[in-house]
């Protein structure tokens, strides 16, 4: 927002009021105590005829004025006199006249109910953000509805526009609340606003100018003279009330629309913090700074540092977005858990580019800030990560093993060190320095295998799942521990270890510990029978599926799956001396023949599940099942 150097203005208006003074003419009245001064010798050079309102306005010799009557030589020349000084004078026409810059000095806006009461311009009128008469509640207005001409000083006092339509009988336009609440700041009357109120009228105005200019279009923030219509005030005073009177929100919205998105980087915000609490230094203002403080807390995603002094203290303390060498010393995590946990998706972060330091050193630096809510919502998680090699000695397994866990899915949570790697590369693919960096760190873990990221909790509960279906037993005598039976095994089966930890999940094999403090995988006992039966079952040429997988392949739930096993529907097999049911494909064949599941022959015919059922009742040979099953079948007699 460009500034306007008011002082040689005023030390010019100053010394013309020493030399000129105002002529009484044959015609004339007192000025009206809420007249604006200009208005008055206006009016006066009308009223007696005058082409130049200069002519009113002469030396000790009687030598007219040559130059411009301004705003503020005609408020001097005015309250100069006896003759003309208003009988009563108002506090604002006084804050008009010493602050220039909130004087419309362009259009005229006028009351056409107030002038028929008297034909003159009142004060309040002329502000730039003046758009309603509060007297008559109505819009004001600077243009003739008939003609759209401009309304000037001659057509006021005469009531009549260039075109013949009387002034007093222009149509007028209801307000709403929006801009009386403006209008009374102008006006420097209450309105019941915890902040607004406590303001003097200059700091009321200054605030108001302040935003009013940033939210007009740009034509008009770089005038000094500036020449806003009413069709573009009414516009700007509606946001300008919602900004002021609406709290956080009203406020947030300014920041956001006008001084920095919140999508998008702006550079902005920065120059609109320091004029701000250079301009509002009062702490009757602390409503707005408190807003604008939280605005940067939460949007301004750059590096603050406790050295910057331009910042308050509640910035330094809260700011949202800091450095890793921050976050590391505030919450004692490690670099590479931090870059993880944002490659997890877990901690936002941002990449800024510091241009100052490029213009400098001719070099492009970038830098990461981390996002500090995030963090903090993350750090009960964050601190409970393990590394690969303590999974190893918290489950009992080797690499080797675990690896095989790993590429099956068998965990929720895991960071790669290969994902770490990716994410630096494309994020930083043009910072040389942090690939320098972290490369050969990330390749040499990745190999080693202790730069994985588990999290231990969800590692101590997946153990606690298979220990649970363990019983407890001093005689395991007919028993093999697990790496015994990993050798039992052999080549037999693929991916051995995998599957015999799915079996045990599955509970398709029965298991045993020993009486032992903190057991691991490697403690589990499994009978030589049934592993023995189990191994058969894995080799033979026969599709075997558990229970689980039936009801998988089926796309059906578990329980059913067991009710159609457990009543004897479902045909199954057991081999040798184990207990497990095992179901082929000709046994589920053989039940597809004999019996009809309705919610699937419904899904497959496209039709609804009544339907079916009603066709099955009609048909004799066809029967519905008593039992109680979760879902409705019928046996083909």
């Amino acid at each position: 927002m460009q500034r306007i150097n008011e002082t040689p203005y005023y030390k010019h208006a100053n010394f013309l009021s020493q030399q000129y003074g105002l002529i009484k003419p044959l015609i004339y009245n007192r000025c009206y105590y809420n007249e604006w001064p200009f208005s008055y010798i206006n009016r006066l050079s009308i009223m007696n005829g005058y082409s130049k309102t200069n002519w009113l306005v002469q030396n000790k010799l009687g030598a007219p004025l040559k130059n411009k009557i301004s705003n503020l030589l005609a408020y001097k020349l005015a309250y100069k006199n006896d003759w003309s000084i208003p009988n009563i004078s108002l506090k604002g026409i006084r804050t008009l006249s010493a602050n220039l810059k909130y004087i419309n000095t362009q259009t005229l806006r006028i009351c056409p109910l107030c002038l028929k009461l008297a034909l003159y311009i009142r004060y309040e009128w002329v502000f730039l953000f003046s758009s309603m008469c509060l007297i008559h509640n109505i819009l004001l207005q600077d243009v003739c509805p008939d003609c759209s001409k401009q309304i000037d000083y001659v057509s006021v006092y005469h009531n009549k526009c260039e075109c013949g339509k009387k002034i007093t009988e222009f149509p007028v336009q209801p307000v709403c609340e929006k801009f009386d609440l403006i209008q009374r700041v102008i006006e420097n009357k209450t309105i019941n606003h915890q902040t607004i109120d406590k303001l003097n009228h200059i700091n009321k105005l200054n605030i108001v100018y302040f935003i009013f200019f940033i939210i007009s279009p740009k034509n008009i923030q770089f005038k000094e003279k500036s020449s806003i219509t009413m069709r573009d005030n009414i516009i700007i005073v509606e946001r300008l009330a919602y900004i002021l009177f609406s709290g956080k929100e009203g406020f947030w919205y300014f920041l956001n629309h006008f001084i920095h998105s919140i999508n998008s980087y702006s550079k902005k915000l920065m120059p609109f913090y320091r004029q701000f609490n250079r301009q509002f230094k009062s702490n009757l203002f602390s409503e707005y700074k408190r807003y604008l403080d939280e605005f940067i807390n939460l949007y301004w995603r750059n590096h603050i540092t406790d050295k910057n002094t331009l910042f308050s203290k509640s910035i330094l303390a809260n700011h949202a977005w800091i450095s890793i060498s921050k976050v590391k010393a505030q919450f004692n995590l490690t670099e590479s858990l931090i870059i993880k946990a944002t490659v997890k998706g877990l901690i936002r972060s941002e990449t800024i580019y510091n241009e100052q330091n490029f213009m400098v050193h001719h070099k492009p630096r970038y830098y990461r800030l981390y996002y500090k809510p995030d963090i903090i919502k993350q750090l009960p998680m964050l601190q409970g990560t393990i590394s690969f090699k303590k999974v190893c000695l918290l489950l009992g397994t080797t690499k080797k093993q675990l690896n095989s866990l790993i590429k099956n899915n068998h965990f929720n949570f895991i960071i790669a060190p290969e994902e770490a790697y990716i994410y630096l590369e494309d994020k930083y693919n043009s910072l040389i320095h942090i690939i320098e960096k972290y490369g050969y760190l990330i390749n040499e873990c990745a190999s080693k295998g202790n730069s994985w990221l588990f999290l231990k909790s969800e590692i101590e509960g997946y153990l606690q799942h298979i220990l649970k279906q363990a019983l407890h037993s001093g005689d395991l005598k007919d028993s093999l521990a697990l790496p015994d039976a990993m050798r039992v095994i052999g080549n037999k089966i693929k991916e051995a270890y995998k599957e015999i930890i799915t079996a045990m999940i599955n509970q398709e094999l029965h298991l045993f510990i020993p009486e032992i403090d903190k057991p691991t995988l490697r403690n589990i006992h499994i009978p030589t029978k049934a592993l023995i039966s189990w191994i058969n079952q894995k080799t033979r040429q026969h599709t075997y599926m558990t229970i689980p997988q039936m009801a998988k392949h089926l796309r059906i739930s578990q329980q059913f799956a067991y009710d159609l096993v457990n009543y004897e529907l479902m045909p199954y097999t057991i081999i040798e001396e184990n207990n497990t049911r095992w179901i082929t494909k000709e046994n589920i064949n053989e039940f597809n023949k004999n019996y009809i599941i309705v919610s699937k022959l419904a899904k497959e015919k496209g039709i609804s599940s009544k339907k079916i059922i009603e066709q099955l009742n009609n048909n004799k040979n066809y029967k519905k099942l008593s039992y109680k099953l979760k879902q409705m079948v019928y046996n083909q007699i």
